[in-house]
């Protein structure tokens, strides 16, 4: 028994000797598509790697970082449209391609810069209105773009509520006024504008002037009171422009002739104008006396803001106020227009 034993490992040892001496593995190592291999004989162990694919470009298919073997097709270019400034450009490599388009400007406007029809880009500033400024005959109206900028003029005797006063030929209405002997008390009389009349002089009394011409009134005021019998009338009067009381005041001058001169700014000109005053009262008839007064004024050809007014000689008017900062409540006024 103990022979036998002997003569199996003896056995073991001369066929492990000779396989030995005959063959070791040289192992190739592996690839995406095989496991590592024996060259000499060709056994295998493992497991192929399998392929590492690499994302494909615009230019390029899917490619194996461990091989080289690729699959598929390129993606090709995503262009996306030129652009004003940018040409075609490719949203996965960036790429380019061809020129920017460039800006399509518009022209500029008064209100708007130059504008790119195709991004909205601006370009520049807006031009602005070009507008003289308004009158109280005309707006003012952008010579560009026909735009109205901005609204005739607000005369001042709409603004300041005297227009409300105005009245017209032959209508009859109370005038109140001091009474001349005792100031003490007043008269109320009744006050008509009884003509006018546009002309643009005779040559004599009154005066040719080119681009002028006379605006002509006449009226008159009835008192028959207790009080205008007992202490007498005194009257006052107002002589303003319809348009801008302020210049008129201010420019007015009182000729040693008697004569009123001041300035009148009509459509963008300024005139020199004058104006005349010739007035009285009448004999009492009974127990009424008249008052006649004619005013000429030589304007501008077709100005119609000349006032005049009939105003209560009581009410206080320091030298340096306007009408509108007086009281004016009694007061009475024409246009010549």
């Amino acid at each position: 028994m103990k022979r036998t034993m002997i003569a199996i490992l003896l056995l073991t040892a001369l066929l492990l000797s000779a396989c030995g001496a005959q063959h070791v593995h040289t192992w190739k190592n592996a690839t995406c598509t095989e496991p590592e291999t024996c060259e000499e004989c060709g056994e295998t162990r493992g497991k192929e790697l399998g392929h590492r694919w690499q994302a494909g470009s615009c230019t390029e298919p899917e490619v194996c970082s461990r091989c080289g073997e690729t699959r598929g097709e390129p993606l090709g270019h995503d262009w996306q449209p030129a652009t004003c400034t940018q040409p075609e450009t490719c949203s996965r490599c960036g790429e380019t391609r061809g020129e920017p388009l460039g800006h399509d400007w518009t022209e500029a406007t008064c209100t708007e810069p130059q504008i790119c029809k195709r991004c909205g880009e601006t370009h520049g500033e807006a031009l602005g209105h070009d507008a003289v400024p308004a009158d109280y005959w005309t707006p003012s109206v952008c010579s560009r773009c026909g735009e109205e900028v901005a609204p005739v003029l607000t005369p001042d005797f709409v603004t300041y509520g005297l227009d409300k006063q105005i009245i017209g030929l032959n209508k009859t209405v109370d005038y109140k006024t001091l009474c001349y002997d005792d100031p003490s008390y007043s008269t109320v009389g009744r006050l008509t504008f009884v003509s006018y009349e546009v002309t643009p002089g005779d040559g004599k009394d009154l005066e040719i002037r080119d681009g002028y011409e006379w605006r002509i009134l006449k009226l008159e005021v009835s008192f028959s009171d207790a009080n205008a019998n007992d202490y007498g009338v005194s009257v006052a009067f107002s002589t303003e422009d319809y348009y801008d009381i302020r210049r008129h005041d201010d420019t007015l001058v009182y000729e040693d002739d008697g004569s009123d001169t001041f300035d009148v700014v009509y459509k963008g000109e300024t005139y020199r104008c004058q104006l005349w005053l010739e007035g009285g009262f009448s004999d009492w008839v009974g127990d009424t006396t008249t008052y006649s007064c004619t005013v000429s004024a030589q304007l501008p050809v077709g100005y119609d803001g000349m006032i005049f007014g009939m105003r209560d000689k009581g009410i206080n008017w320091p030298d340096d106020a306007y009408v509108f900062e007086t009281d004016t409540t009694g007061s009475v006024y024409f246009r010549m227009n």
